[in-house]
């Protein structure tokens, strides 16, 4: 993923972009930064740097079943695809999202379903391989290295990546800023929309005003 954003960049002409990367995203950008993309600042959102399945539910639960779970999937790949496409963008999948991690009084189910949809579209075995190798990826030991500034965007009800690794984050980068949204979950930019547009507008205003990027500078 991080071969295709330097890709994209180039293909496209993107000099210096802004990098804001969700979940996953946060990685990847991080990475596309380490492997020679010229990077004008970062915003990294509800995320962590690294091995990010030893810290879901507050331990490594899932990160010890996964190879059972891929496992399972090999195995039985149509029963699993059939119910994965089933399963996940329907009402059930949305319930199991409300009770495992999702902020019920502020989450719309329209604005989540579309996600579950697109999830369903993926084959499974190909999502949990992409999941192993995310767990596997750890740019914590050369976060210090990083030189760009870099906005942090935390939630206080995220299980699957902790605020407590972004105030990690925050203490390794040489220049970054930390802001913790109250009672966002993983979700955080579809449940308080306002309040994380808010925050990535007062950091691009920041940047202008220190004349770190252009106002046209593309975001990526």
């Amino acid at each position: 993923m991080a071969d295709h954003l330097r890709s994209i960049c180039n293909a496209k002409g993107i000099e210096n972009p802004l990098l804001l990367g969700h979940s996953m995203g946060v990685q990847v950008a991080l990475q596309g930064w380490r492997d020679g993309l010229q990077v004008e600042a970062f915003a990294l959102v509800f995320g962590a740097a690294g091995r990010l399945l030893d810290q879901y539910g507050g331990n490594d639960r899932l990160g010890r079943y996964l190879p059972a779970i891929r496992a399972v999937i090999a195995a039985r790949k149509g029963l699993a695809t059939a119910l994965w496409k089933t399963i996940l963008p329907s009402k059930l999948g949305l319930a199991i999202g409300l009770m495992t991690e999702l902020n019920a009084m502020h989450i719309r189910p329209s604005d989540f379903m579309p996600y579950l949809q697109r999830l369903s579209d993926m084959d499974p075995e190909v999502f949990f391989a992409v999941l192993a190798r995310a767990a596997e990826h750890d740019a914590r030991p050369w976060l210090c290295k990083v030189t760009p500034p870099v906005l942090i965007l935390a939630g206080d009800r995220d299980s699957f990546t902790p605020s407590r690794l972004s105030s990690a984050m925050h203490a390794s980068f040489p220049d970054s800023r930390l802001k913790e949204i109250a009672n966002a979950s993983h979700a955080g930019p579809l449940e308080f929309p306002d309040e994380v547009g808010e925050q990535l507008q007062m950091y691009l205003d920041e940047l202008r005003e220190l004349r770190r990027i252009d106002q046209k500078l593309p975001v990526a």
